[in-house]
């Protein structure tokens, strides 16, 4: 019986972090007849796109923008810039 308490509070809990993130996302209409697996499903792959696009935001604004570490200085060949940034070039 306590096996059935902890699955209900389980699913309780997930229940309301899909509401959480799919009522952000989603008009209820869509989301709610859908079963509760697919629910987590659709959550955890709005979680994960959101991530991806996050991270790759940040990464992009400090290596582009902050850093500036692949644009070469005016008048600096590019073979210059790379070596400067410290990335290997092979002469040939």
């Amino acid at each position: 019986m306590e096996d059935y308490g902890r699955r209900l509070l389980f699913v309780e809990e997930t229940s309301l972090y899909n509401r959480a993130v799919l009522g952000a996302f989603l008009p209820s209409n869509v989301w709610e007849p859908v079963p509760h697996f697919f629910q987590t499903w659709l959550r955890n792959y709005i979680g994960v796109i959101l991530m991806y696009f996050v991270s790759g935001f940040l990464w992009c604004f400090c290596i582009y923008y902050l850093i500036k570490a692949y644009f070469p200085k005016e008048g600096q060949s590019l073979d210059d810039a790379v070596v400067g940034c410290g990335l290997f070039v092979s002469g040939s």
